[in-house]
C-alpha cells in the first residue's frame, strides 16, 4: 500500500517549488535588484568624474615656472613650434603673470626662426601693445626686430612708425642703429629730406661706430634725389672726415658719373681729373679717364675723345682689364662711324 508524502510548506520547499514552476527566488530577485541599481548609477558616476577633471587641476599640469623652462628647452633644441605651443598655453593659463610679456616676445622670435614673418610681426606687435614694464627688459629689442621684419616685408612706412616710437621712448643701446635704419626707410619711401636730417644727426656723433656709414649714405641720398650741389657738399664732407677711407674715391667716381648723367660735363671732368691725380694707382682712375673721354665726346671734342680712348684702351689691355679696353675701342668705332663718317676706319676698332 503506497503512503502519500505530506506536503512540505517550509521556506526551502516554497523556493524549490517556485524555481521548478518557472518563478524567481527571493535571493535572485534581490541580486538582480542590486545589479540593476549599479547600472543605473554608472552615468552619474561618469558625469561626476568628468566634472572633477574639469574643476580640479591635473596633478601633471605645469606650473608657470615649469612651462617657461620647458619652452626654453624646446628653443635650445631647435623645436621652435613646440616652444610656441608651450608659450601659448602659458599665456592662456597665466595671462597676467610677470613673464607674460617675455613669453609673447619669445613666441615672436620662434616664429621668426622658422621663417613665419607675418606671424612674427603680429607677435611682436602684441608685445609692444602690452606697454612698458620694468620687469620686461627686451622692449627696445622687440621694437628693433619688428622694424627690421617690416623692412623685409617692404612695409617701410610701418617700420618708420615703430622706429620713431622707439627713439621717442629711448632706444638705449639701439639708439644709433634705430637712427640709421629709420633714415634708410625714409630714403626708400622717397623722402630724401627726412633721410638726410637723420643721417646728418648720426654722422655728427663722432664716437658712434655708424657715423661714417651715415656720412656716406647722406651723399648717396642726395645723388639719388638729383640734388647735385648737396651731393657734392656731402662727398666733400666725407672726404674731409675720412680722407684715407677707400670709400672716398668711390664717392668721387659716383659724383663724377652723376655729373655726367646730368649733362654737367665740366664738373664731371673736374671731378674725374681729381680722381686721376689723387688716386692714379687705383682702378677708379681708369674709370675716371673713361668719363673724361665721354665728356669730350658729348662736347664734340671728337679728336681729343678718340685720343683719350685710345690711351685708355692700351692701358687697360696692359693691366688685363679687357672689359674696359673693349668699351674704349667700341666708343672710338662709334665716334668714327656716327660722328666722323669714317666707316672703313671704324671697322678696325670694331674688330
Amino acid at each position: 500500500m503506497k503512503i502519500a508524502r505530506p506536503i512540505d510548506t517550509s521556506k526551502d520547499s516554497r523556493t524549490v517549488h517556485a524555481k521548478t514552476s518557472g518563478g524567481i527566488s527571493a535571493f535572485e530577485s534581490e541580486y538582480f535588484s542590486i545589479f540593476n541599481f549599479q547600472f543605473s548609477i554608472l552615468p552619474f558616476i561618469a558625469c561626476l568624474a568628468l566634472v572633477t577633471c574639469v574643476l580640479v587641476p591635473s596633478a601633471y599640469a605645469l606650473s608657470p615656472e615649469e612651462a617657461i623652462n620647458t619652452a626654453t628647452r624646446h628653443e635650445k633644441d631647435g623645436a621652435f613650434r613646440k616652444a610656441i605651443t608651450v608659450y601659448q598655453d602659458f599665456l592662456k593659463n597665466h595671462p597676467r603673470h610677470v613673464q607674460a610679456r617675455n613669453a609673447q616676445y619669445r613666441i615672436a622670435i620662434c616664429h621668426d626662426n622658422v621663417g613665419e614673418v607675418n606671424e612674427s610681426v603680429v607677435a611682436f606687435q602684441s608685445v609692444i601693445a602690452m606697454g612698458e614694464d620694468r620687469n620686461f627688459k627686451h622692449r627696445a629689442d622687440a621694437m628693433m626686430r619688428l622694424a627690421k621684419l617690416l623692412g623685409e616685408a617692404k612695409r617701410h612706412e610701418d617700420g618708420i612708425a615703430v622706429l620713431k616710437r622707439l627713439l621717442a621712448e629711448g632706444a638705449g643701446v639701439y639708439e644709433d642703429e634705430a637712427q640709421i635704419l629709420c633714415a634708410g626707410y625714409y630714403a626708400l619711401t622717397g623722402k630724401p629730406n627726412e633721410a638726410a636730417i637723420m643721417f646728418n644727426v648720426l654722422k655728427n656723433r663722432i664716437r658712434s661706430p655708424l657715423a661714417e656709414e651715415a656720412a656716406y649714405k647722406v651723399a648717396i641720398v642726395w645723388m639719388k634725389a638729383m640734388q647735385t650741389d648737396l651731393a657734392q657738399q656731402a662727398v666733400e664732407d666725407f672726404a674731409t672726415r675720412y680722407s684715407g677711407n677707400p670709400r672716398t674715391v668711390e664717392l668721387y667716381i659716383r659724383l663724377a658719373r652723376h655729373f655726367f648723367e646730368n649733362q654737367q660735363y665740366k664738373r664731371a671732368v673736374a671731378m674725374s681729373t681729381q680722381v686721376k691725380d689723387q688716386f692714379g694707382d687705383r682702378p677708379e682712375a681708369a674709370e675716371a679717364a673713361y668719363i673724361i673721354a665721354l665728356c669730350l665726346r658729348e662736347t664734340d671734342n671728337l679728336d681729343r675723345a678718340i685720343q683719350a680712348l685710345e690711351q685708355l684702351g692700351r692701358t687697360s689691355e696692359q693691366v688685363g682689364n679687357g672689359l674696359l679696353a673693349s668699351e674704349a675701342w667700341f666708343e672710338i668705332a662709334q665716334i668714327m662711324r656716327e660722328k666722323q663718317d669714317k666707316v672703313d676706319a671704324s671697322m678696325d676698332y670694331y674688330q
